[in-house]
Formats: structure tokens, C-alpha cells, sequence
């Protein structure tokens, strides 16, 4: 949070002093509002003319300091909550791999938009708006020390009292925010998983059942919304409740001294002005004092830890190729995928891993791509251990293409290329080879969301086309190609093992004899190890 409050440092200055200057012009019409008043008690018509006019100019350099004040604000709230974003969004792709394991995309899309809403309107918005209310808090109590010592004192000590209300509600107000900001994250979980699931919804005629599921979701978010905007009610009735009793002590005791004759008419007439002004003010700090430190608990959704982990860290190679030695892994204790496994895969060659389903195969990936690293043995790459390596830069040499394609909403071109320039010849070299041309000539044509507007095998084809336009030496495919047709998966086969620059891993539950015949080496994952085939 420093970090980016010292970056907006000049216009967070220019925001505090622009309230400053407005508070201080607001108070010089002050004391001309009281000499206006005695000197026309007094019965003096030419200076009530020039105290008129020379009040008529404060109050309109008063709008225009307002306005510009108000210009202000809206850039610097604004200008603030664009590097929360930015840092925000800049530390979960800092995070790397550690991002896709450890956070549903649900969750990071309500904090980016949920929190950070809630943070910008009642954290930084709310700074932002007591700024006025605490300067003028300052300076009224200073113009009425100046009128009457006091009447300064007695509203002083009203205003201490009063501000326990906010230094009581502020932990409070922090719970509940939180809270609801839990129950966003699953509101947004849950109807994600309802619209990506519509097809399925409306194929097996499941709408009421969904139906059902968003009114509980609905349901439990707005219980959660329900609480934080009573508790608010209730501060703001406290405040307005202690603001009216100690605005009515404050018009007693001024009564009182101008009974004694120790306070002018044109004295009371501004006093009164000023009373209703500082306790307009302190009721307006009650009111968002407690909403600003209990927002403030929403930084700890929207600071990700920095990953530190590829610093200093060597870049890792693949020139003769991975070794595995003693790896045992499991998602819980209790039940362990893998143990004591050992395998070796020299540079250049084809493999084939085949396993039924649950025995581990993507899960071997992920730990070979460095997804997972919670394990217990060595992965090493020439000889290099895994987790001593900057993982972040695996993707130089190693792709993977797994059987749920991702393609972005662009075109085909930009799907392939990812942004990055090659060549013409390369691109229609791997365009070729993948069979693309077959599907769209144009490769700037787009492909909808998710890919939407193309088949999976056409998706697929995408996928290994840009793994391929980036010669990585190492390429896992993770059952990637299974949506492909029969003729196009045989071409694409037969390019990839006929490429000898490759490495190629290849992830299926089952090959043919004669598929088997086609790899340097295959092997079989059961009983929480991995053993080759021996092929006849």
C-alpha cells in the first residue's frame, strides 16, 4: 500500500492542499460574514456595501477552489486505484505457476472487481472525502476559540466524546466487510460455474436446479450485504443522535453568554453557523471513519505475496534431458500418487506414457513443469534440481499442450504468435505442418470466445501449432491431441516423431501396438511407479 501511495505522492499532495486552500477561503468568508452583520447592526451603509462586495468576490473564488478541489479528487481516486490494479494484476502474473495452483480464477476476478471497489469507494474515496470534514473541523474549532474560548472548549470535548463511536465500530465494520467479501468471491464462483456450465444446464433440463443455487448464493450475499449496511445505519443514526445533543448544548451555553453579554448578535449569528458546521463535520467522520479502517482489511485479499522464488536462480537447460530419482508426491498425506519413482528421458527422444485414469499422468506433468513442487526426491534438469531453477523461465524450453485448449478471444494469427513476431516463412511453415490452412484461410479471422467458433481438433491444432512456431526442445502432450481427426492426428503424429530437434512426452491413457512401435520408449504408470514396455 506504501509503495503506491509514495508513487502518487505529488498528486495525493496537490488533493490534501487543494482541501486546505478551500477550508482556508472558506474561513476568511467566515470572519467577513460576522463583520458584514455587526456593521450593518450598526447602521453603516457605505461599509456594508464594501464588506458586501468584497464577500460576493470570496464566495465566487470559493465555487471555483470547490470545483477545482473536486477535479482534483476524481483524478487522484482514480489515478490511486489504477496502480492498486495494476499492481494487483502485476503480482498475480509475478506470481507464476504458484497463481494457477493455490487461486480460483472466481476468486481473483472478485477481488479484482468486488475489493476493489469497495476499497476505492470506502478506503481511498474515503480518505478523500474526510479531508474537508477534518480540516473543517480544525478550523472551526479555531474560529470559535476565536470568538469564544468557551464555547471552543465545550464543542472540543463534545468531539472527543463523540469519536468513540468510530474507534469502537472500526474492528466491527473490518469483520463484516470481510465476511462479505467471502461471500462475493463464492457468489462469483458459483454463478461462473453456472454460465460456463449452460450447455450442460439446458441439455439435461437443469434450470431449476440452478435456479435453486442462485437464489442461496443470492441469498447468502445479500445477508452479508444486509449486515454491513445495518451496522453502517447504525453508526450513522449514533452520529446524527450525538450530533443533535451536542449541537443543542452548544446553543444553550451560546444563549447563555450573550444572556451575560459576553457574545455580539453578529458574534452568535456566525457562532451558530460555525456549530452547525463542526458538527456536521464530526458527524460526517463518525459516519466514514469506521468504513475507511474497516475497508483497510481488504488490502491483505488484494496483496498477494511477491514471488521471489526466481531470483538469483539459475536459468534452467535441456540439452541432455530430465532425470527423476526417488520422487514420492501426494495431494494429501493420506493417499500418495507416486513413491520411490525413478525415470530417466535423454534430450531428442520420443516418449510414450500411457495409465489408466487417476494414476497420475497429469499430475506428473505438472510436477515436471514445475506446477507442483511440494514433493519429496529430485526432478532434475541436466542435473540441475527443479526447485533450484527459475521455473518461471521452464516455458524457454519446455511446451505443453494439454486436451483443455485455451484460446484467447483474437485470431488465429495472434492465438499462434501470442503477440511475439516471426517470420512469414515460419509462421506458414507451422501453419502447414499443423494442418491450420485446412481449417480458415485467413489467419486473422477470430475465434470467439474461449475459441468458440472453431471445433476441439481445430482448437487443438492452434494449440501445438504455437507450442511448435517457438522450437522448444521439450514438448508434453497431455492426451492434446484427441479431438483431432483421424487423418489430421496421423500428419501431426508423424511430424512430431519425424522431428529430431524434438523431445517429445506424450500423455494418453492407452496406445495402439502399433502406435507403441513408433516411440524410442514407452512407459506404463501403475502402483505408484512408472515401468517401461517392452516392445516385441
Amino acid at each position: 500500500m506504501t509503495e503506491v501511495f509514495k508513487k502518487k505522492a505529488v498528486i495525493i499532495f496537490a488533493t490534501v492542499a487543494m482541501h486546505l486552500i478551500a477550508q482556508i477561503v472558506s474561513s476568511g468568508g467566515v470572519v467577513f460574514d460576522q463583520r458584514l452583520i455587526d456593521t450593518a447592526l450598526s447602521g453603516n451603509f457605505d461599509g456594508v456595501v464594501h464588506i458586501g462586495v468584497f464577500r460576493l468576490v470570496i464566495a465566487l473564488f470559493d465555487i471555483l477552489i470547490m470545483t477545482l478541489t473536486m477535479v482534483v479528487d476524481v483524478c487522484c481516486t482514480n489515478s490511486v486505484i489504477f496502480e492498486f490494479r495494476k499492481k494487483f494484476f502485476y503480482t498475480i502474473l509475478n506470481y507464476g505457476r504458484k497463481t494457477v495452483v493455490e487461486y480460483d480464477t472466481a476468486d481473483l476476478m472478485s477481488r479484482m472487481v468486488n475489493d476493489m471497489e469497495d476499497f476505492k469507494n470506502d478506503y481511498v474515496g474515503g480518505v478523500l472525502f474526510l479531508l474537508p470534514w477534518v480540516f473543517h473541523i480544525i478550523f472551526n474549532a479555531g474560529l470559535m476559540f476565536y470568538y469564544q474560548p468557551i464555547l471552543a472548549v465545550i464543542a472540543i470535548m463534545l468531539s472527543l466524546l463523540m469519536l468513540i463511536i468510530p474507534k469502537i465500530a472500526a474492528k466491527k465494520v473490518g469483520e463484516l466487510k470481510k465476511a462479505r467479501a467471502e461471500s462475493r468471491t463464492c457468489f462469483t464462483e458459483g454463478i461462473q460455474d453456472i454460465f460456463e456450465g449452460l450447455e450442460v444446464v439446458f441439455n439435461y433440463n437443469l434450470k431449476e436446479k440452478m435456479k435453486k443455487r442462485f437464489d442461496d448464493l443470492n441469498s447468502e450475499m445479500t445477508k452479508k450485504d444486509k449486515k454491513v449496511d445495518s451496522f453502517k445505519a447504525g453508526i450513522d443514526i449514533c452520529g446524527q443522535g450525538f450530533s443533535v445533543l451536542g449541537a443543542t448544548v452548544l446553543l444553550i451555553a451560546a444563549a447563555y453568554l450573550v444572556y451575560r453579554g459576553k457574545l455580539s448578535i453578529g458574534g452568535l449569528a456566525i457562532y451558530l453557523g460555525l456549530k452547525t458546521g463542526f458538527m456536521s463535520s464530526l458527524q460526517m467522520l463518525i459516519r466514514m471513519w469506521p468504513l475507511v479502517k474497516g475497508t483497510k482489511c481488504l488490502y491483505e485479499r488484494l496483496e498477494l505475496p511477491e514471488n521471489d522464488d526466481a531470483q538469483n536462480k539459475p536459468i534452467p537447460t535441456f540439452e541432455r534431458g530430465i532425470r527423476i530419482e526417488n520422487l514420492s508426491f501426494g495431494y494429501n498425506e493420506e493417499d500418495s500418487l507416486f513413491e520411490k519413482m525413478s525415470l530417466k528421458l535423454d534430450a531428442g527422444k520420443k516418449y510414450g506414457i500411457i495409465g489408466k485414469n487417476g494414476e497420475g499422468k497429469t499430475t506428473l506433468i505438472k510436477l515436471l513443469s514445475g506446477y507442483l513442487n511440494n514433493y519429496s526426491g529430485k526432478i532434475m534438469y541436466d542435473e540441475k534440481e527443479l526447485r533450484e531453477l527459475n521455473q518461471e523461465r521452464l516455458n524457454e524450453i519446455c511446451a505443453i499442450i494439454s486436451q483443455n485448449t485455451y484460446l484467447f478471444n483474437d485470431s488465429i494469427l495472434e492465438n499462434i504468435t501470442l503477440g511475439e513476431s516471426f517470420e512469414n516463412e515460419k509462421i506458414e511453415e507451422v501453419v502447414k505442418s499443423c494442418g491450420i490452412d485446412k481449417i480458415r484461410s485467413d489467419l486473422n479471422s477470430k475465434v470467439g470466445e474461449k475459441g468458440g467458433e472453431l471445433s476441439g481438433g481445430q482448437r487443438q491444432r492452434i494449440a501445438i501449432a504455437r507450442a511448435l512456431i517457438r522450437e522448444t526442445p521439450l514438448l508434453i502432450i497431455d492426451e492434446g491431441m484427441n479431438a483431432i481427426d483421424e487423418e489430421g492426428n496421423s500428419e501431426l503424429w508423424e511430424y512430431l516423431l519425424n522431428n529430431s530437434r524434438l523431445t517429445l512426452f506424450s500423455v494418453t491413457h492407452d496406445l495402439s501396438k502399433e502406435s507403441m512401435s513408433r516411440y524410442d520408449s514407452v512407459l506404463s504408470l501403475e502402483n505408484k511407479t512408472v515401468a517401461e514396455i517392452k516392445m516385441v
